[in-house]
């Protein structure tokens, strides 16, 4: 059997290309990737194919559909914008050899709701939706008729299944992201804090992504401030845009306030932090949550306590996480003071890669033997 998959981005830095990274390392299946060109320039084939490691054989990039249909999508810079225009004309350029391409494969797994375009009626497409919906509601049409046209839809959360949850879709499946943060335990923390000029004995507290409004990076940066502790705040993140700018100014006079930019391994990051926070206006599933839980570190999130419910697969973790109201400095200044004050315990690093694979394989109706 023959299997085609599909990325969106044209790194393995972020989520999506981590979380599809674990599950095709993990199985004996032999797979081909199509990957996008992209702007101003491509990453080196060897990096990808280093990443994915034995079980790929073919790799090839095309100019492939960047859909703007996702929650987020206005915080583009506008030299971002202009890319993915230019991106999505070269796209229609070069539809056709894209689809005779797909032709050749048995199964066609797209890691991203913004590849909706490449969809048609004819083929046994399965598409990952790790993105919110957001969009006109004529886009939404177009989508949800694309996505009747696919042999499965899988979503990373219910807040991504959200939107689509009332239409009877033929075959979806809600299926949290794989982790394996098991490695972390065994990075050498002491090294790492000496290169970032950190002292042994202050807690530090992080947050780990794109730094746009939508992360509440400029929120947690306040917080950080008011509470007055005694620790490090670590930004690790693409460092682009007046948003984060206007972030570093106004840390700019503490130097317990560090912005790292973009980090190639993050898990050090993990391993050196004692919680990792996060900034949204609402309670959301990201994959930092589940990243800092599961390499032992505790978690300051937005929402409450009935939200535990909406987090699977924490059952060896739940007391490492405190909520707070979304975006209420009070309260996130409440939570930070109790991590603070808690003593650092035995700390377990954790995996659900292999129970992760085996659910989307037969979800896809593939044999891992």
């Amino acid at each position: 059997m023959k299997i085609l998959v599909i990325m969106h981005a044209n790194n393995l830095l972020y989520g999506a290309g981590k979380s599809l990274v674990n599950w095709v390392t993990n199985t004996n299946i032999e797979i081909d990737i199509l990957r996008p060109k992209a702007f101003p320039r491509s990453i080196k084939e060897e990096v990808i194919r280093q990443g994915f490691g034995k079980n790929v054989k073919e790799i090839y990039s095309m100019w492939l559909p960047f859909s703007r249909c996702y929650s987020g999508r206005k915080h583009v810079s506008k030299l971002g914008f202009l890319y993915q225009k230019m991106n999505n004309i070269l796209w229609t350029m070069n539809r056709k050899k894209v689809k005779s391409l797909m032709k050749k494969y048995d199964r066609v797994y797209l890691n991203s709701l913004v590849l909706w375009p490449l969809i048609s009626p004819k083929g046994n497409y399965y598409i990952h939706i790790r993105e919110v919906f957001e969009g006109s509601n004529r886009l939404f049409k177009e989508v949800l008729k694309s996505l009747n046209d696919t042999k499965g839809v899988i979503y990373i959360d219910h807040a991504t299944y959200e939107a689509f949850k009332d239409y009877n879709l033929k075959n979806e499946i809600v299926l949290n992201n794989p982790f394996d943060m098991r490695n972390v335990e065994f990075i050498q923390k002491d090294k790492i804090k000496k290169n970032l000029g950190l002292k042994e004995n202050k807690k530090i507290y992080s947050v780990i992504g794109m730094i746009y409004e939508q992360k509440g990076v400029e929120f947690v940066i306040d917080g950080f401030i008011k509470a007055n502790i005694d620790a490090y705040l670590l930004i690790a993140g693409k460092i682009k845009g007046q948003y984060a700018q206007k972030c570093i100014k106004k840390a700019e006079k503490y130097n317990d306030i560090i912005f790292l930019g973009e980090i190639e391994d993050i898990n050090k990051i993990y391993a050196i932090s004692n919680a990792i926070i996060r900034g949204e206006k609402f309670f959301c599933v990201g994959r930092t949550i589940y990243e800092g839980l599961y390499s032992g570190n505790d978690v300051i999130i937005p929402g409450n306590e009935q939200d535990i419910e909406r987090l699977p697969n924490i059952e060896q973790c739940k007391e490492n996480i405190y909520f707070y109201d979304p975006r209420n400095v009070e309260s996130f200044v409440e939570a930070l003071k109790k991590v603070e004050k808690k003593k650092e315990g035995r700390r377990i690093y954790i995996s659900n890669v292999e129970e992760y694979t085996n659910k989307i394989l037969k979800f896809m109706e593939l044999n891992n033997e």
